[in-house]
C-alpha cells in the first residue's frame, strides 16, 4: 500500500492550493482551467487499484468536462522526466495524453468527468489504450459522485498479456458500489517493465472538452491511497465519514 498524501501538490508552483488538515484544496474562475496537478512515481507493478478521496464543493460548475485522477504510465512520471524510453535500441517519448497517440510502451486511465447539476457530477472513464484501429481514447459512463460533501472511488487497473487484448479495468465508488469493469483492453504491446502501471495521475482540471464559457468552482483533495488488490470499501466508507465530520 503507497499513500499519495494531498500535500504532494504544494510542490507544485504553477498550480498553487490552500492545505489545512491535509486537504488540498483550489478554486478557480475563466479562464485558468486546472485546479490541481502532480504525477506521483509509484513501484511499476501489473496491477494495482488506487482509492481516490475527492470532493466537489457546492459551487463546482465547470463547463462540460475535465479529469480527475487516476492511474498511468505516460512516462511524464520518471526523472528526468523528459527524457524517452529507450528499448532494445528504440526511443519512445512521452506519449498517450493531450492527443498523443500509445506507442505500445506508454498509456494512461485517467478518470473523466462530465456534465453536472446542483448535487452532482458525472463521471465517464477516459483512457489511452493501444489498440491498433486508431480509436485509442475511451469514454464509457459510470453514473455520478455527489457534490457539497466529501466522496470517493476506486479504480482497479490490470496490464494486459503484451500484445493481447486481455488488460482489466474497474471502477468502485462508495455511494453505488462497482460501476464499470473491462477485461479486453490492449494497455501495452510490448513486454517492458518501462510498460507497467508507474504514475498515479492527480489531474484536476476543466477540458479536452467544451469547457466554457464561464468554468468555476472549488474542489479539495483529500489524498489518494495505491494497493495491490481490491480495498476495503467499509474503511473507505469510514475515512468519507471522517473527512466530512471535520
Amino acid at each position: 500500500m503507497q499513500k499519495v498524501d494531498a500535500a504532494v501538490l504544494e510542490e507544485d508552483s504553477n498550480h498553487p492550493v490552500t492545505m489545512k488538515d491535509g486537504v488540498a484544496t483550489a478554486s478557480l474562475e475563466h479562464p485558468k482551467l486546472t485546479w490541481m496537478s502532480k504525477m506521483v512515481a509509484i513501484p511499476a507493478q501489473s496491477k494495482a487499484c488506487v482509492t481516490v478521496y475527492i470532493k466537489f464543493h457546492d459551487d463546482f460548475k465547470p463547463g462540460d468536462g475535465g479529469k480527475l485522477p487516476g492511474l498511468s504510465n505516460t512516462g511524464m512520471g520518471k526523472v528526468p522526466r523528459a527524457a524517452p524510453e529507450i528499448i532494445d535500441g528504440k526511443k519512445y517519448s512521452n506519449s498517450a495524453w493531450g492527443g498523443r497517440k500509445p506507442d505500445g510502451v506508454h498509456w494512461s486511465a485517467r478518470t473523466g468527468y462530465g456534465g453536472w447539476t446542483d448535487d452532482r457530477v458525472s463521471i465517464h472513464t477516459y483512457f489511452y489504450a493501444n489498440t491498433l484501429d486508431g480509436h485509442f481514447r475511451s469514454s464509457q459512463p459510470m453514473g455520478s459522485l455527489k457534490k457539497g460533501s466529501w466522496t470517493a472511488y476506486v479504480e482497479c487497473l490490470k496490464m494486459n498479456t503484451p500484445g493481447k487484448a486481455d488488460g482489466g479495468l474497474f471502477y468502485e465508488t462508495v455511494e453505488d458500489g462497482p460501476v464499470y469493469s473491462r477485461n479486453d483492453i490492449p494497455w501495452r504491446e510490448i513486454d517492458a517493465p518501462e510498460t507497467m502501471i508507474r504514475e498515479m495521475w492527480i489531474d484536476i482540471f476543466c477540458g479536452g472538452t467544451n469547457c466554457g464559457p464561464n468554468p468555476r468552482g472549488t474542489i479539495s483533495f483529500g489524498g489518494a491511497v495505491v494497493t495491490k488488490g481490491r480495498p476495503d470499501m467499509k474503511a473507505i466508507k469510514a475515512e468519507v465519514a471522517r473527512l466530512n465530520a471535520q
